[in-house]
């Protein structure tokens, strides 16, 4: 799982549907990057929109996993990301 970059070229395949309890996920899409299809790499991952209420920020993730909720993949991805935040421009 990495964080999309800001001008990432892709189109959307697939808007899935967020269930009930989605909480802080706001999309959950099937994405398919042109330049990755052209080189030969796998060109078909997930993007996953999450709010960060506490940061007041919102996150983009990518992962090419397919099967797993969108709110575990989130939540997983959340945690990972306030970690390493927390960890950056703490050293001295």
């Amino acid at each position: 799982m990495t964080r999309l970059k800001k001008g990432a070229d892709y189109e959307v395949l697939d808007r899935r549907a967020l269930p009930s309890r989605a909480g802080a996920v706001r999309r959950d899409e099937v994405i398919f990057f042109h330049s990755l299809a052209a080189s030969g790499s796998s060109p078909v991952f997930r993007r996953i929109e999450y709010f960060d209420a506490e940061q007041e920020r919102t996150l983009v993730f990518l992962t090419n996993h397919l099967k797993f909720a969108a709110t575990t993949l989130a939540a997983t991805a959340a945690i990972v990301t306030c970690r390493c935040d927390g960890l950056i421009g703490t050293a001295e």
